[in-house]
């Protein structure tokens, strides 16, 4: 095991409990309403506060940056999400060279009606500059070999005023404390690249 997760497991703590529990719910973006109020607002003052439970960044010297849990999450719990600047209106290959600071590493296209594009190039939101945004550290595993733990999910929150969007990651069955956290790019490049790490 490697040394900064054995420091994680003494370090009592990093163990804060109440992940978002949505056992049972299907969090899609075809059905929102799914999420009852109480786990819409719970959602999205975690989104813009950034304070997500149960989970620690870490270097890791095959992966180098990673996510990993710090608690136990059960089966479609929604762990963290993905944040960073939202850009809509432009393809995802023209945003990439159109803007130097753009790193396509931490760029995820949302492709759902109307896509956009998440940047999360900046370890710091330019909203909440105070808060660290650690779903952008949750590095590539291919689903189809089932080493993908979590997933990305495109959620509106309708009975939020102004109906947010956000993507969160969700479990994808059960996860161990100190359990590296890893879902599918859906890209060819990361799949060739991580294939001889999996």
């Amino acid at each position: 095991m490697h040394e900064q997760i054995r420091r994680l497991r003494n370090d009592k703590s990093r163990r804060r409990c109440s992940p978002i529990d949505t056992s049972g719910v299907v969090l899609s973006y075809r059905q929102p309403e799914s999420l009852n109020l109480q786990q819409q607002e719970t959602l999205h003052e975690r989104c813009e506060k950034q304070n997500w439970v149960g989970i620690s960044d870490v270097i890791l010297p095959e992966f180098g940056r990673c996510l990993v849990s710090t608690q136990k999450f059960k089966k479609d719990d929604v762990i963290v999400d993905y944040h960073g600047r939202v850009v809509e209106g432009v393809k995802f290959e023209d945003y990439i060279a159109q803007t130097p600071s753009a790193n396509e590493n931490f760029c995820m296209e949302i492709k759902h009606r109307p896509s956009y594009i998440i940047d999360a190039t900046s370890e710091h939101c330019v909203k909440h500059p105070g808060h660290r945004c650690l779903g952008r550290f949750a590095n590539h595993a291919d689903s189809r070999r089932g080493v993908a733990n979590i997933a990305s999910t495109d959620v509106i929150l309708d009975l939020i005023p102004g109906n947010p969007r956000v993507v969160v990651f969700r479990a994808l069955r059960d996860i161990q404390p100190f359990t590296q956290l890893r879902f599918d790019y859906v890209d060819p490049v990361a799949r060739a690249l991580y294939k001889e790490k999996e």
